[in-house]
């Protein structure tokens, strides 16, 4: 069973592999037990990359409020800064 981890190409799904061969030891699953695995697998590698995607996002728009902040502070108006950041002109207004 060890033989599948390299086989994936994901890391994070790797991981779940030699978690899951772990926890069921040198037990041999049947063909429905593997296919629940599977998709068990898929399902928390979907949840990994969703969060990641949040992340990713929740980064960028911390980003744009402090370009915004940066772009503000020097004296910049707020459709040159809503049209840079992308960020409506109502949220620039409260970050003056």
């Amino acid at each position: 069973m060890l033989a599948l981890v390299p086989k994936v190409s994901d890391e994070a799904e790797r991981e779940l592999v030699v978690a899951a061969l772990l926890a069921f030891g040198d037990t041999e699953l049947g063909d429905a037990q593997r296919e629940r695995l599977r998709k068990e697998l898929r399902n928390v590698s979907k949840i990994a990359q969703e969060l990641r995607e949040e992340g990713r996002e929740e980064g960028e728009a911390k980003k744009a409020i402090a370009v915004a902040r940066a772009m503000l502070a020097k004296g910049l108006g707020i459709a040159l800064v809503s049209e840079v950041t992308g960020l409506p002109a109502e949220e620039l207004e409260q970050l003056r």
